[in-house]
C-alpha cells in the first residue's frame, strides 16, 4: 500500500474525505480485502480515543491565535466576505499529510487540541497494536519452534531408533540367509539320499518280487514234495503192511463172489486173524454213479462195523487195505455194499460182495 492511500485511509477513518474520495478507498477496499483489516484498526483506534479524551479549555492566547487562524484559513477557502470572487488557477492537489492538517484545524482550539492527541495517540495505538501482533506472532513462533525442535529431537531419536532397527534387522537378514543356504544344501542332500534310497527301494522291491516269485514256486514245489512224501509214506506203510501180511505165518484167503446186483464182481480178502489189518483185491466192479462209493463191511454175529470206502478204475479193479477197530478173528464175514460219498455207519444199499471169515 503506498503513502498516499494510507493516508486516505486515516482521514476515511475520521470522517474526512469528501464524497469522491470516499468512493475512491471503498472502490480500493473492494480491490485489496487486505486493507479492510487495517481500516478496522484505525476505525477502533478512533473510537476508543473519543471515549478516552478529556475536553481542554484553551487559553485567552491560545483561543485568540485560533480565532486568527480560523479567520485566514476561511478567507483562503471562501475569500472576503464583501469582496467579489476574483479567478484564481487550479490549485494543486493537497497531500494527505496537508488535508489531515486543514482537517485537524477546527474553530474551536479545544477540539483542535483533541483531534491533534487523538491523531497522534491514533498513530501510537496503530504501532502499538502492529507490535502486539508482531510480539504475538513472535511468541507463537517462539512456542511453535519449541515444539518443533521437541518434535524434531523426538524424530531424531525414533530415527535413531530406526537406524539401530535397520542394523539389526540387516544382521538377522544375514543370519538367516546364512541359516537359509545351509537348509537349502541339507534339503539337496536329503533328496539325493531320497532318490538313493528311492532307487535302492526299487531294486528291493524288484529283488522282493522275484524272492516272492521263487518262494510262491518253492512252495507250490514243497507242497507238490509233501504231498509226494505222504503218498510214497502212504505206499511204503501200505507195502510194509502187505509184506507183514505175506509173511505172516497165520495169514488167510478167502473169496468173496458177487451178489445178484453185480453177480460179475468177485473180491479176495487176504488177513491175518491176529492183525487188525487186511488186503481186499476186487475186479469186475461196476462204476458208480456220481455221489456213490463203495464202503467195506465187517460183520459180526452181533452186527457190523463199517471201514474204508473206495472207488474202482474203468476195468473195475482196486486193491485196498482195510484197517479195523478189532483183530480179524472178531468177524465172521466180510462185505461190500453201496453207500452215499463219505460213508455211512450203517449200511443203507446194495451188498455186492460178501464172503465168510475161515477159522483157522
Amino acid at each position: 500500500m503506498d503513502e498516499q492511500m494510507q493516508g486516505l485511509l486515516a482521514l476515511y477513518a475520521l470522517g474526512g474525505l469528501t464524497e469522491d474520495e470516499q468512493q475512491e478507498v471503498e472502490a480500493y477496499l473492494v480491490r485489496h480485502p487486505e486493507a479492510a483489516a487495517e481500516l478496522h484498526e484505525m476505525q477502533l483506534a478512533v473510537t476508543a480515543l473519543a471515549h478516552t479524551a478529556s475536553p481542554v479549555s484553551p487559553s485567552p492566547q491560545m483561543e485568540e491565535a485560533l480565532m486568527a487562524r480560523v479567520t485566514a484559513d476561511a478567507e483562503a477557502r471562501f475569500g472576503a466576505v464583501n469582496q467579489p470572487a476574483k479567478p484564481a488557477p487550479p490549485a494543486p492537489k493537497a497531500s494527505w499529510a496537508e488535508r489531515l492538517r486543514v482537517f485537524l484545524t477546527p474553530p474551536v482550539w479545544g477540539t483542535a487540541v483533541a483531534i491533534a492527541l487523538i491523531t497522534l495517540i491514533f498513530a501510537a495505538l496503530l504501532w502499538q497494536n502492529r507490535a502486539t501482533q508482531y510480539e504475538q506472532q513472535l511468541a507463537a513462533q517462539a512456542t511453535e519452534m519449541q515444539v518443533l525442535q521437541a518434535e524434531n529431537a523426538a524424530l531424531q531419536q525414533t530415527n535413531q531408533e530406526l537406524t539401530t532397527a535397520v542394523s539389526n534387522a540387516d544382521l538377522e537378514k544375514a543370519r538367516l540367509q546364512t541359516q537359509l543356504e545351509t537348509l537349502r544344501q541339507e534339503r539337496d542332500t536329503a533328496q539325493m539320499q531320497a532318490a538313493l534310497l528311492a532307487e535302492e527301494k526299487a531294486e528291493l522291491a524288484e529283488e522282493k518280487a522275484v524272492l516272492l516269485s521263487q518262494n510262491e514256486s518253492l512252495s507250490e514245489q514243497l507242497l507238490a514234495v509233501t504231498a509226494l512224501a505222504e503218498t510214497l509214506q502212504n505206499d511204503l506203510d501200505t507195502a510194509n503192511e502187505v509184506l507183514a501180511l505175506f509173511t505172516s505165518p497165520d495169514v488167510e484167503l478167502v473169496s468173496l463172489p458177487g451178489t445178484e446186483a453185480q453177480p460179475q464182481a468177485v473180491g479176495q480178502l487176504l488177513f491175518d486173524p491176529n492183525t487188525n489189518v487186511s488186503l481186499l483185491l476186487v475186479e469186475g466192479m461196476e462204476n458208480l454213479a456220481p455221489g456213490q462209493v463203495y464202503q467195506v463191511l465187517l460183520i459180526r454175529e452181533d452186527g457190523h462195523d463199517t471201514a474204508e470206502t473206495f472207488a474202482v478204475d474203468v476195468q473195475g479193479q482196486r486193491a485196498l487195505i482195510i484197517h479195523s477197530l478189532t483183530p480179524m478173528s472178531a468177524f465172521t464175514a466180510v462185505g461190500v455194499s453201496i453207500e452215499p460219498e463219505g460213508g455211512s455207519p450203517q449200511r443203507t444199499g446194495d451188498i455186492i460182495l460178501l464172503g465168510e471169515l475161515l477159522s483157522s
